[in-house]
Formats: structure tokens, C-alpha cells, sequence
């Protein structure tokens, strides 16, 4: 267990990186003071969403962990399950505050050139993407290093507390708790504000486009002020909560996987295999950290003039790196365990590697997904192009095409789910499957930076609008929100492929 300190390193190094990315975004100059102050009423609208969603949340977290320690007559659980809420939570609200804040500094960025205004953009997205990697590796790893005498290898065969007729291991319980914890938030940011971001967008659609007939963003319109606190608590704070959840639950059921497999062996599984299994995923998240970070850094520091190839270079550039990364993990600490799962490829090929190659199909699936999330959402390709053109006939067509193109899309990347589920089985039976889905999320930090960077420029584009400053800033804004769309589909793609 002593190995789980080095991903509590990687998980405190992304964490310090966070700050520092915060650090780093504040430093820009957010502009004229119109621009302060339209950012402001930004920034009060989100902290009045996150607030009052707090206490509705630390309500029913309460009331959850009451009933779980009155259930089970102990206090650890109730205790992870609410640290896990309070991880989560920390990240959505740093993320948050960097997001508000760089919108008016990256439409004041872009009046010296978009390289400028993607460097602030990305940067403040980063902040999101970092704590969430940060925040959730770490808590994990101090969760299972002070309670890790619930993971010793001779009392998982002490099942003997039981509830009723269900009997339960300590240490699944208190590692699910955590997760329940993390999978609380989620529900609230994601449902809670997906609802807001929409109901705010369509309303400020309706008053000012139907009624007024004023153009989108225009400051006679009050409601553009709650469209763009939406995108913040729905695309920043809720995809990413989402994501940190997906993220947190791939780790969890590879270790719950290990452990019901060290109770179903009947004595074969060695202490060696069974510390390996359960304390790999954890390994593999810290290396993904790390990769994540590199990643990030890369991004950030470029000078770019397409933000959609910059994005998509380090999209591909930080999986490799996880790939590499995951390579040394798995010849280090990965056991050459006998997985006996029915259909698996030459069960007698007893290899560690089997592993890799479960994690890899993940995570090239992951990848896989992204580039089509890119094709079927991106203003470079032609199913966007021809929807488009085809939308000058009409309101119906542009309804019907594009929820034919939306039907359409979902069909290959079910497909690359499928098969990099086979492949995860045939290489190491189900936990080959879990390993897999951590294979696919392992570089969390750069798919959530991603995805945060477009709701910054999209709030970028509203304050130049509202601002009146010149048309090349919001149309440089434009190109950047345009990015940030795909990113969004790309973001939610990993969250749902991974699920």
C-alpha cells in the first residue's frame, strides 16, 4: 500500500499546477471598465447558482450519509462518502472562479490577435482540468491510505458483518463511498445546471431574437447576462463534475473488481497479485496525471493560429504520453495474474502485458471518439458544412437535418465502444473492461481543460458584443466559441464513452 503515495504525489503536483494556471490567467488584463463590470455580473450570477446549490446539496449529502451510517452502524463511510462531495466540490468552484474571470481577459486578448486570446482561454480552462485530476486522485489516495488496513490482503475473507442477508467488504464500501460522494455532485451541477444554461439560453433567445429582434448578446437584453452565467455552471462546473465522477468510478470499480476477485479465487490469488490488481489503477490515474499536466503545459505555451489544431495536436500528443507512461507502470508494477474469464484469448499466455493491451484499447477508443465528436461538430468538416447549407431552405430543415446528423453520429462511436470492449475482454476478462474504461479517462485533465476553454470563449464573445468593442474581436471570439463547441461534444463523448 506504501505505493500509493506516489500517485498522491502526482495528484498534490497537478493540484499546486492548478493554482499556478489560476495564478497565471489572473495576471492577463481583463480591459476597458465596461468589460470589468459586465464580467462581474457574470461572476455574481455563478456564485449565487453554486451557492444556493451548495445548501441543497450539503442537505441531501447529509441526510445520505445519516441513513448509510444508521445502515451499516459505522462512521467511516458516511465520512468518505461526504469528503468525496467536498472534493468534488472544491474543483467545480476553482474552476469556476477561474472561468468567470478569464472571459473579459480573453476579449480583451483577442484585440492583439487570437493566439493571444486562446492563450488565456486555454490557460483558464486548464485551472478546471488540472483541479479536477488534482482534487480527485488525491482524495482517493488518502482515503485508501488511512483506511488501508481495510484493504489487507487477509481480511478480505472476512466477510462476517453483514446487514440482513447482504454482507459486505470493508474496503469496497469505503472506496464506494467516496465515489457516491463524487457521483452526489455530478447529479446537481450536471442536471441542475444543463437545466439552467438551456432555460437561460432559450429565454434570452426568445426576448431579444423573437421579440426585439436584437441581435444575440445585445446589452438592451438583460437575460445575456444569465445565457452567460449558464454556460459556466452548465459546461464548466457541470461537465466537469461529470466527468470527475466518470473518472473517480473507473478507478473504484477496477480496485472493487480486484478485491471480489481475491474473494472468489479460494486461496489461489497470491498477496503479490492481489496488492498489484488494487493498487494499479490508482498507478495508472497518477501517470495519467502527469501526463495530463505535460500536456496542458504544452497547449498553453503555444502560438497558435487554429485553435481546433492546437487543441486537436495536444488532444493526441498527451495520449501518447499517457500510452508511454501507462508502458513503464504496467512493466513495474502490473503482476502476471491468470485471468480465467471464459473467451479470453490463449489463457494460458499468462502476461502483465495482457493488461496494456486492455488499457490501450480504452484508451485508443477514447481518441477514437474524440476525432469523431470532431467530425460530426466541427465547421472544418462536411456533415456541419452541409447542415449549414442546407439550413438556407428553412427552419424545418435545419430541425430535421440536424437531428438526422445527431442520430447519425452516435452510430460509429457505439461501435469503437463495442469493439474496445471486446478487445478489454479478450485481453483481460471483466477487469480488463474496467481497466479499460480507466485506459480511456486516464488523461482527465487535459479532456476537461479542453472542454472548459469553450465556455471562456464563449463568454468572451457576449462581453465584446456587450462591451461594443470592435466586430474582429468578437469575431475572433466567434472562431474561438466555435472551437469550444466541438470541444464541448468531445468532452462529453469521454464522459458517456467511459460511463
Amino acid at each position: 500500500m506504501n505505493s500509493l503515495y506516489l500517485p498522491l504525489v502526482a495528484g498534490i503536483i497537478s493540484t499546486i499546477f492548478a493554482f499556478i494556471m489560476l495564478r497565471r490567467t489572473l495576471g492577463f488584463s481583463q480591459g476597458s471598465d465596461r468589460m470589468k463590470e459586465l464580467s462581474k455580473y457574470i461572476q455574481e450570477g455563478a456564485s449565487a447558482f453554486l451557492e444556493e446549490e451548495a445548501r441543497k446539496i450539503f442537505l441531501v449529502a447529509v441526510i445520505l450519509a445519516a441513513v448509510l451510517g444508521i445502515i451499516f452502524q459505522s462512521f467511516k463511510y458516511p465520512i468518505v462518502l461526504l469528503f468525496g462531495a467536498l472534493v468534488s466540490e472544491l474543483a467545480g468552484v476553482i474552476g469556476m472562479y477561474a472561468a468567470t474571470r478569464a472571459n473579459a481577459r480573453v476579449a480583451a486578448g483577442a484585440g492583439t490577435g487570437l493566439s493571444s486570446a486562446f492563450k488565456v482561454a486555454f490557460s483558464s480552462g486548464s485551472v478546471m482540468g488540472l483541479a479536477v485530476a488534482g482534487f480527485s486522485l488525491t482524495g482517493l489516495a488518502i482515503v485508501m491510505l488511512v483506511f488501508k488496513s481495510s484493504f489487507v490482503f487477509e481480511s478480505i475473507t472476512d466477510i462476517s458483518k453483514a446487514f440482513g442477508r447482504i454482507s459486505y467488504i470493508d474496503g469496497v464500501m469505503i472506496i464506494s463511498s467516496y465515489s457516491l460522494g463524487a457521483s452526489l455532485i455530478a447529479l446537481f451541477d450536471r442536471v441542475g445546471g444543463g437545466m439552467y444554461t438551456k432555460a437561460a439560453d432559450m429565454s434570452a433567445d426568445l426576448v431579444g431574437k423573437i421579440e426585439e429582434h436584437i441581435e444575440e448578446d445585445d446589452p438592451r437584453n438583460p437575460a445575456t447576462i444569465a445565457d452567460n452565467v449558464g454556460d459556466n455552471v452548465g459546461d464548466v462546473a457541470g461537465l466537469g463534475a461529470d466527468i470527475l465522477e466518470s473518472y473517480v468510478a473507473s478507478i473504484v470499480s477496477a480496485i472493487v473488481l480486484a478485491i471480489f476477485m481475491k474473494f472468489a479465487d479460494h486461496g489461489t490469488m497470491t498477496e503479490s497479485q492481489y496488492y498489484g490488481l488494487i493498487i494499479l489503477p490508482v498507478l495508472i490515474a497518477g501517470a495519467g496525471v502527469l501526463a495530463s499536466l505535460i500536456g496542458v503545459l504544452v497547449v498553453a505555451n503555444m502560438k497558435t493560429k487554429d485553435a481546433q489544431k492546437s487543441l486537436s495536436f495536444g488532444n493526441l500528443f498527451t495520449g501518447a504520453l499517457v500510452l508511454g507512461s501507462v508502458a513503464i507502470v504496467i512493466g513495474i508494477a502490473a503482476p502476471d495474474y491468470p485471468f480465467k474469464d471464459s473467451f479470453i484469448i490463449n489463457p494460458e499466455f499468462v502476461s502483465r502485458w495482457r493488461l496494456f493491451f486492455a488499457i490501450a484499447s480504452g484508451l485508443i477508443a477514447g481518441i477514437i471518439i474524440s476525432k469523431l465528436s470532431e467530425y460530426y461538430t466541427s465547421d472544418q468538416y462536411k456533415p456541419t458544412r452541409k447542415l449549414a447549407k442546407d439550413t438556407q431552405s428553412g427552419v424545418a430543415i435545419n430541425i430535421t437535418g440536424g437531428l438526422a446528423l445527431g442520430m447519425g453520429s452516435t452510430l460509429w462511436p457505439v461501435i469503437t465502444l463495442a469493439m474496445a470492449i471486446l478487445a478489454a475482454y479478450w485481453s483481460a476478462g471483466v477487469y480488463g473492461i474496467a481497466i479499460a474504461a480507466l485506459g480511456m479517462l486516464s488523461f482527465v485533465g487535459y479532456i476537461v481543460s479542453v472542454d472548459s476553454y469553450g465556455p471562456v470563449a464563449d463568454n468572451a464573445g457576449g462581453i465584446a458584443q456587450m462591451a461594443n468593442l470592435d466586430p474582429k474581436v468578437r469575431k475572433l471570439t466567434d472562431r474561438l466559441d466555435s472551437v469550444g463547441n466541438t470541444t464541448a461534444a468531445i468532452g462529453k463523448g469521454f464522459a458517456i464513452g467511459s460511463a
